[in-house]
């Protein structure tokens, strides 16, 4: 009796466990994260993650056309699964070239895959409790870029976030189901197979569930309860295929102990290589070139679809200008005075694309050469000076360059650090025009320059800079001038001098404000030392940041009204110090001393103060205009320490004077408290700054000023607005500054010695 009682147990357990949940298809993951899964949307195979509209496992007209019509079911009691019951895999349909049924993939493209399951309503009579889904990686799959994607079942959807190869995690449905649910994916490394394993978890017990009704995956009905979905993405080994290799994917179901179910077999074809393509141009003389395609894709592969045309304007950065189908020809349109390099890249039908190239149509810009006007002196005596340069690729002699000895005056001269005199003329000692080079050229008449050879097309172009210390013949170390090797606009790595509009003098650049300099211009620069280079390059080479400067120039009030003779910078970047260079004594000096060296662009701390030293060349009124360039300041004065007149810049930027050739050169103080300038890089935020004993204090609107002792008494309490200067009668020892603006309170502790 007994053992009749316990095989009966048994039997009615293999039922039960049998009969729980058969599977089919599907339940894709929604575009936009909803965890009610619409299931009527636009839908194509060509795409594994959106839901067929049309699609219902019961009805075998709506299946695939691949798949047979499934048996029926067994006539016992006990329903059975049927081996062709249709699991799916879709994976993406890739290019199909007319219709050839290849689905041709890229070897470098992500593959994603979704395999759909469902618990039948036709076969099964309870609730899946555990679910395994396992997925053979082919041989030519990568598995280093297996990525676990997003997976549902009924009305969840859960999606994994990041790049992961692995998935952990228990589920609490407990509100709509009653269960935890234990999902665990990856790659089981040994039998080379991709894996998900949801598992039913009894809350109370932590054990399976021992309801048949108690699973994550019920019968599945009109709601589309009992389908669920997983999905993921990996790539072929790019290295390892070769066009025309074809990449399978499978899987294989089991619903807790009941046996595997296949799904069908989805392939994509590979194309490994990129086309190869060919462009040449003609030009039509009629301000545009000719552009003709021709190429073709690699053998046996999926087909050249279009070609993409690359073009360079004055030799300036490729950018992709268009895309053009197979057979076109295109008619670009081209200015004078540029220079147009082409060449394309084809794209097959998959997304390969070959790799960048040289230029392979060439349009100089300028075919008759490279013109250059330079404006004659006429009968001026002390004006008309060009620092110039070649843009031609070597040396060139002088006299192949058109007009530059035409006037009925003119001087060439080469700087040389070598020479006593540092000025070589050329009428005197003939020299070779090199490029990368500056040189000194004036002409009485208007002339055009005309550069004619091949000119320099680098991107980037070092010029080596000449140190000379230990030569007893040099008088400056250092100096070089050097020139714009480029037919456009150049940038230098180092601060510079540049000559200015009228010939007379010249100016300093910042580095930091990389201000461009025009083709065939030259410029002078400082070496510090043996074997230093300076970059030109034909965009920015960096995007520092720039912490602003003040640039101080020098104007002579006389008959022609404001000249400016002369100008010099405090900057708040240390990579912009330059030397002060003199070219022309007959011109008004401003500089700045600092280390017992003069400086035309001086680094100094965002607060201070900094002497501004001057020298006139002739007696007369002169204006020194101040301009904070991208800065702005609570306080900025400039003090003339012979009148002592004391200049609110920020009222007037500009400041007549009179000045004799006698006068002391360190005429001038300029003092500044800048906006951005006032933290002490502790974290406490200044507002009080002492020059001698005039204190400043920097505030914006109306404010409270407090003077406390060290013992907390208030000595003195005032309001005021603005920046504001205080003179400071307190005997020596610590007082604390206290500003109130509002509930905006700020303390400074300041020393009165």
């Amino acid at each position: 009796m007994n053992k009749f009682f316990l095989i009966v147990v048994m039997l009615l357990q293999f039922i039960a466990i049998d009969a729980i949940g058969q599977t089919r298809k599907q339940c894709p993951p929604p575009p936009d994260g909803d965890h009610n899964p619409p299931h009527n949307n636009d839908w194509g195979k060509e795409n594994p993650f959106d839901t067929p509209p049309d699609y219902h496992p019961h009805d075998t007209s709506s299946w695939p056309p691949y798949y047979p019509d499934p048996e029926p079911a067994d006539s016992t009691d006990i329903p059975v699964q049927d081996p062709i019951d249709p699991n799916e895999i879709i994976g993406t349909s890739g290019y199909d070239a007319m219709g050839d049924t290849l689905q041709w993939v890229a070897a470098t493209s992500f593959l994603p895959y979704a395999i759909y399951f469902e618990n039948d309503p036709e076969l099964a009579t309870a609730a899946a409790q555990k679910v395994e889904i396992r997925h053979a990686l082919h041989p030519k799959a990568d598995i280093s870029t297996f990525a676990v994607g997003a997976f549902g079942f009924g009305s969840h959807v859960f999606t994994v976030e990041g790049n992961r190869s692995t998935y952990q995690q228990r589920l609490d449905l407990t509100q709509d189901m009653g269960i935890y649910v234990d999902v665990v994916a990856g790659i089981d490394i040994v039998a080379g197979e991709a894996f998900w394993i949801f598992q039913s978890i009894d809350p109370a017990t932590g054990l399976p569930p021992q309801g048949t009704q108690q699973g994550f995956l019920p019968v599945n009905d009109e709601n589309h309860s009992g389908e669920g979905y997983v999905s993921f993405t990996i790539k072929p080994k790019a290295n390892a295929c070769v066009t025309g290799d074809v990449v399978t994917a499978s899987a294989y179901i089991i619903f807790d102990i009941n046996e595997a179910i296949p799904t069908n077999v989805w392939h994509n074809t590979v194309d490994a290589l990129p086309p190869t393509t060919q462009l040449t141009g003609t030009d039509n003389g009629n301000n545009e070139v000719l552009l003709q395609f021709s190429g073709q894709d690699d053998e046996g592969g999926c087909g050249l679809k279009q070609y993409k045309l690359y073009v360079s304007d004055n030799y300036g950065a490729y950018s992709l200008y268009d895309t053009y189908p197979v057979g076109s020809e295109v008619a670009f349109p081209t200015e004078y005075d540029h220079c147009y390099r082409f060449f394309c890249l084809g794209e097959d039908n998959v997304g390969n694309v070959e790799e960048m190239k040289e230029a392979e149509v060439v349009i100089e810009a300028y075919p008759d050469g490279f013109p250059f006007f330079v404006a004659g002196y006429g009968e001026s005596t002390n004006a008309g000076w060009k620092f110039i340069a070649s843009p031609i690729a070597g040396n060139i002699a002088a006299t192949t360059v058109d007009n530059i000895f035409s006037a009925t005056q003119y001087d060439l001269y080469y700087f040389d650090q070598g020479e006593a005199l540092e000025w070589r003329n050329y009428k005197y000692e003939p020299f070779e025009l090199e490029n990368g080079q500056g040189y000194l050229y004036a002409t009485k008449e208007d002339e055009t320059l005309v550069f004619r050879g091949n000119y320099n097309e680098a991107e980037i172009f070092e010029v080596p800079l000449a140190y000379l210390e230990n030569n007893p013949h040099v008088t400056i170390h250092g100096w070089n001038l050097i020139g714009n090797p480029f037919t456009m606009l150049a940038y230098a790595d180092r601060s510079y001098y540049t000559m200015n509009e009228d010939g007379t003098a010249i100016e300093p650049i910042a580095v930091s404000e990389w201000a461009p300099i025009p083709a065939c211009h030259g410029v002078m620069v400082k070496a510090e030392a043996q074997g230093e280079m300076v970059t030109f390059t034909r965009t920015v080479l960096q995007n520092a940041a720039n912490q602003g400067n003040i640039q101080i120039s020098v104007a002579k009030v006389d008959m022609r009204g404001s000249v400016t003779h002369d100008k010099a910078i405090v900057s708040f970047n240390p990579v912009d110090q330059l030397d002060k260079f003199i070219f022309n004594e007959s011109t008004a000096k401003v500089y700045i001393p600092h280390g017992g060296k003069d400086y035309a662009i001086a680094y100094a701390n965002k607060t201070g103060e900094i002497p501004v030293n001057f020298k006139a060349a002739k007696k007369g009124s002169y204006t020194l205009n101040v301009n904070a360039d991208g800065m702005e300041f609570y306080y900025l004065h400039l003090i003339d320490n012979l009148t002592g007149n004391d200049v609110d810049l920020l009222v007037e930027s500009a400041y007549t004077f009179e000045a004799r050739t006698t006068d002391y050169a360190s005429r001038f103080l300029l003092r500044f408290i800048p906006k951005d300038g006032s933290s002490t890089g502790s974290g406490t935020e200044l507002f009080a700054y002492c020059f001698n004993d005039k204190w400043i204090i920097t505030n914006e609107g109306d404010a409270t000023l407090q003077v406390v002792d060290i013992l907390g008494h208030v000595l003195s309490t005032e309001r005021i607005n603005g920046t504001c200067e205080k003179q400071m009668d307190a005997a020596a020892g610590v007082y604390l500054l206290r500003l109130i603006n509002g509930n905006n309170v700020k303390v400074q502790k300041i020393v009165v010695k």
